[in-house]
């Protein structure tokens, strides 16, 4: 129950200090659409404060408590000067629909609190392993080459934000609540994810109540938002910039395309609120910052059309706009440029779909995944799946039917979907199956507002509308409920990457002074969990140098002159040199059976250190079996065995033959992840190449290796 009430006060506190913020600087744009603002602005407040201090040279653990109680004191005494109004009538219906969502989504919380880890991504580890990092360092700091070889990986992603120029918004974000409750960031990630989809919610609802009038259809979108599987699992696959980012785009789109004041003096109030929610969208989720600009510039032409006037006010407001983001990001502009460098190299590639890894909608029944009527990767029997394409290509049909009628009234979300189903229809053809997946995500809001919209055109609305949210809702139950299940981690395979990480709990046992220890994990997110967990410690993997480069190093590509105003430009030019270093000093590079292989120096130790090996549990992977009963449960997620104890010790080697399925050549593949076996629910399956290195840890003189393999399930 406490990560729940972690969620909702994440929510209720960013809502507090963002109305305050809006009634400081003086934004009128309704009062009941302020409110709804209001957590975004709030979101974009707390990360441009702890950018600020971060990169200061605060850590952000040294101030989180001093930065959220002045926050606190500031938005009451802000309160108390301004007074805003509440309208507790108009907003409770909001309210109503958080909580609800709140409870749909986030319901495991009440089974785990902040020992839920969802599906365990790799990204999931990677936003946790940079937060702990941001708390306990200032953002410049260069990590030591003592800290690289083993004792703190989080170090690596310095390599991701500073020479990296990735952004790290979500990163400092997740910073933020690890220092004030005290929990680290694995377990306090969900809690905050799931508030940044609330955020999502209320931003949604703000751009539909683009009209004062619309307030019941901002509801309703809201509403349909919040029943959506797709929605709920942006959240729980843990795509926590996307999720947050989304809120603060649709937060921007909002105060983009407001009315404004016919005075071009009294825009003050909506470029400040513009240039605070720009800047923190910039450096939260910049990928998605052209459906801003591109919904704004659609809106101001089919205003100019109809009021036969230039947009000059308009105009004003988005040059300014981006003066104040630009002021306001100072040399984190870098991120942001870079960032849009990468995603027009890459977002309109096409790829092989022959090894796709996400073919969900490029095939028909991705109409019925976009709706939720079937979970992703799951075929039912026909005519089920028929009939659910069919009922999803209408839902779209009609969508873009309401949204074809705003769209000629300049509706800031009609216009939003119109351009994002346009992109998607140019990712469809080029067959870029990432992107497509992820703008079938992106549209979530700007559908749930084009189908609130056919609801009230439903005879009698006021009673048909909330039966045909009901209806929706018991539609998109079975997917809704198949994702949170999934996300318990029962069962291996499909999205789940770590099998029953949530139900056993990730902490290791007990680790005795000056040991060094030996991780044969395969498992690429039970690695950088184990990573995690045992920060500090002289950590070496025997399978896979999984941290060589955590990011690519491309600062190159802006140029040497806007690569000059980095503020630690000298850091930057060093990177590759430290790199080489590391690999110098950690790893070394063998051939044998005509393939080359790295594996960690063993002889770069601490003195007095002993060896022990850092495990999954037997039943967890594929390797060291031989004496496991078959369906025999796992006792503990890692184990810990002194190095005297371990004798003939299977290990996978990733070589340039048989790759780790991890970003390795597909050709390639010589280890696959774990999945459920489709013929037994008492073990799992794991997929093998043509080639396969496996490393003997402390071996006898003689010894046997057994291997059960089948080739059933390929067919002949």
């Amino acid at each position: 129950m406490a990560a729940l009430a972690l969620s909702f006060a994440f929510l209720l506190f960013l809502g507090f200090t963002g109305r305050a913020t809006l009634a400081l600087v003086g934004w009128r744009g309704g009062i009941l659409r302020a409110w709804l603002l209001a957590p975004a602005m709030g979101l974009a407040v707390v990360v441009l404060a702890l950018m600020v201090f971060n990169q200061a040279g605060l850590p952000i653990g040294s101030f989180a408590w001093p930065l959220t109680l002045a926050l606190a004191v500031l938005s009451a005494a802000i309160f108390w000067w301004r007074r805003p109004a509440v309208p507790w009538r108009a907003v409770t219906p909001f309210v109503a629909i958080a909580l609800f969502s709140l409870l749909w989504t986030g319901w495991p919380m009440l089974r785990f609190g902040f020992g839920w880890l969802s599906y365990v991504n790799d990204d999931y580890v990677n936003y946790c392993l940079a937060a702990e990092r941001f708390r306990d360092f200032a953002f410049w700091r260069v990590p030591t080459m003592e800290e690289l070889i083993g004792t703190d990986i989080a170090q690596y992603y310095w390599f991701m934000h500073v020479p990296g120029l990735m952004r790290f918004g979500a990163e400092i974000t997740l910073a933020w609540i690890s220092a004030l409750t005290g929990v680290k960031s694995l377990g306090i990630f969900m809690p905050v994810i799931v508030g940044l989809g609330l955020i999502q919610l209320c931003s949604t609802a703000a751009l539909v109540l683009h009209r004062g009038r619309w307030r019941r259809r901002a509801a309703f979108a809201m509403a349909l938002l919040a029943v959506s599987p797709l929605f709920m699992l942006g959240t729980l696959y843990q795509l926590i910039a996307q999720v947050g980012g989304l809120g603060l785009l649709l937060a921007a789109t909002a105060i983009l395309t407001t009315r404004l004041p016919a005075r071009r003096l009294r825009l003050a109030p909506h470029i400040l609120a513009l240039s605070i929610v720009g800047a923190a969208l910039a450096v939260f989720y910049p990928e998605v910052t052209a459906f801003a600009v591109l919904t704004t510039v659609i809106v101001s032409t089919i205003d100019a059309v109809q009021r036969r006037a230039f947009p000059a006010t308009r105009v004003t407001l988005v040059v300014y706009g981006i003066i104040g983001v630009v002021v306001l990001l100072r040399s984190n502009i870098l991120e942001y440029v870079f960032t849009i460098i990468l995603q027009m190299g890459s977002g309109f590639r096409s790829v092989d779909l022959s090894l796709s890894l996400f073919p969900y909608f490029m095939i028909p029944t991705g109409l019925a995944n976009l709706f939720g009527l079937m979970p992703l990767s799951i075929n039912f029997a026909e005519p089920f799946t028929s009939l659910t394409i069919i009922a999803g290509l209408l839902a779209l049909v009609t969508a873009l039917v309401f949204a074809g009628r705003d769209l000629r009234r300049g509706a800031p979300m009609a216009v939003l979907f119109v351009v994002q189903l346009l992109l998607a229809l140019k990712l469809m053809r080029s067959g870029n199956d990432f992107g497509l997946y992820k703008i079938a995500m992106f549209m979530q809001p700007a559908l749930a507002a084009a189908l609130a919209c056919a609801l009230l055109k439903l005879p009698r609305s006021r009673l048909t509308a909330p039966l045909g949210v009901l209806v929706a809702l018991a539609c998109c139950a079975p997917t809704a409920l198949h994702y949170t299940r999934v996300s318990q981690g029962e069962k291996a395979g499909g999205i789940t990457e770590a099998k029953l990480a949530s139900i056993l709990g990730t902490q290791p046992p007990a680790i005795p002074p000056k040991t060094r220890l030996l991780a044969d994990i395969n498992n690429l997110v039970a690695a950088k969990v184990a990573a995690f967990q045992v920060r500090g410690t002289d950590l070496r993997f025997l399978s896979r140098d999984y941290y060589q480069q955590i990011a690519p190093i491309e600062y190159e590509r802006l140029g040497d002159s806007f690569v000059s105003i980095h503020p630690r430009i000298a850091d930057l030019l060093r990177t590759r040199a430290i790199l080489e270093q590391r690999d110098a000093e950690a790893t070394r590079t063998h051939h044998l059976f005509e393939t080359s292989f790295r594996s960690p120096y063993l002889g770069q130790g601490r003195p007095g250190e002993s060896d022990a090996y850092l495990l999954l549990d037997e039943s967890l992977g594929l390797f060291n079996k031989l004496r496991l009963e078959p369906g025999a449960p796992a006792k503990s997620f890692f184990k810990l065995v002194p190095a005297a104890d371990t004798h003939n010790h299977l290990v996978f080697v990733h070589t340039n033959r048989g790759n780790h399925y991890y970003l390795g050549d597909r050709n390639r593949i010589a280890l696959f992840q774990s999945e459920a076996d489709p013929y037994t629910p008492r073990q799992d399956m794991t997929g093998i190449g043509n080639f396969l290195m496996l490393r003997v840890e402390r071996p006898d003189e003689e010894f046997y290796l057994r291997i059960s393999a089948s080739k059933t399930f390929m067919g002949r």
